[in-house]
């Protein structure tokens, strides 16, 4: 069990129902984009709850053991990226290497609480410190909800009447916890993606969107998004009133399409051993922090030379 596990009860995700026969799938929708928030790792402390309850001091005792945990993994990960960064800095010159930028795209669902986000926050951080070495430009992303019943999205919905099919019906969040240009001072709010209080539910297709639309085309020559999940999307108030519930998932299908021709390449490291219902052009496995690193180190190795390796790995 994770330092963090058991904090809170984490809810199995179900997955959804097949489309009904005769059913047309649903064209992606969005009921209202008035509450969604876009926010910097900076202002997470202001979302979470202010007391001095059992949870808020066991979070802080976990996040100053993570901070000494953990480190023979980071060693073991970067210790086994070197022969990754020799073959970067061969393969590529070093202005092409500048013209390259992988965002990272942090799953903050409930189910990515405890062990999984542990591994994730550090292949994270092995990953960028590799991309560091070898001059190759980085963000890291997180996306969840404002919370996991609707939020203000639903109760403008009930206001008007609860048309039918309103599509996306939840307050999305995303987060920034570093850009293309920072090099110091994000790892200490990384940490905060840890928190209970921060996970909600997960809009994929629109977080990948987004991440796409940071990556200006004329900035770069070569654009990666990497995804770290654990689940499929999933929010209930959504696919509660919506006929199709396969409407998140097709929705992140064609976001991951559209990316491809816009010239993006997109691949995903599962924090998990079940596997996902749909697969990425690129994907790994890792659970563990260890394996979460060496999986995500092949991940971008994979994507930056479209499947041939670079090394002897």
């Amino acid at each position: 069990m994770g330092i963090f596990d058991g904090l809170i009860p984490q809810k199995p995700q179900r997955p959804p129902p097949p489309l009904e026969p005769g059913a047309q799938p649903q064209s992606y929708s969005v009921f209202t984009r008035e509450f969604d928030e876009t926010i910097t790792g900076e202002d997470i402390q202001q979302i979470l709850t202010p007391s001095r309850d059992l949870l808020n001091v066991r979070f802080d005792a976990a996040t100053q053991d993570f901070q000494r945990r953990f480190q023979r993994e980071r060693l073991e990960i970067l210790e086994s990226s070197l022969p990754l960064v020799r073959a970067l800095v061969a393969h590529y010159p070093q202005p092409d290497r500048e013209k390259m930028v992988i965002a990272f795209l942090i799953d903050h669902s409930t189910a990515m609480r405890g062990l999984k986000m542990l591994s994730a926050l550090v292949a994270v951080e092995c990953a960028i410190s590799v991309l560091d070495q070898c001059s190759i430009r980085s963000e890291i992303l997180g996306f969840t909800t404002r919370g996991i019943d609707g939020g203000q999205s639903r109760k403008k919905w009930r206001k008007a009447r609860s048309p039918a099919n309103p599509g996306r019906l939840c307050d999305l969040r995303h987060i920034i916890y570093k850009t293309a240009d920072q090099s110091i001072g994000w790892q200490r709010n990384l940490i905060f993606a840890l928190h209970p209080d921060v996970p909600g539910d997960n809009i994929d297709g629109e977080a990948l969107e987004w991440a796409v639309s940071r990556l200006e085309n004329g900035d770069w020559q070569k654009r990666v998004v990497c995804f770290l999940s654990n689940a499929a999307p999933s929010n209930e108030s959504t696919l509660m009133e919506n006929v199709d519930p396969q409407l998140l998932r097709n929705h992140l299908t064609l976001a991951e399409e559209e990316a491809q021709k816009a010239g993006i390449d997109v691949g995903c490291l599962l924090l998990t051993s079940e596997g996902r219902e749909r697969d990425f052009r690129f994907s790994k496995i890792g659970i563990e922090p260890e394996s979460a690193g060496k999986g995500l180190l092949r991940l971008i190795e994979s994507i930056l030379h479209q499947g041939e390796p670079l090394t002897d790995r």
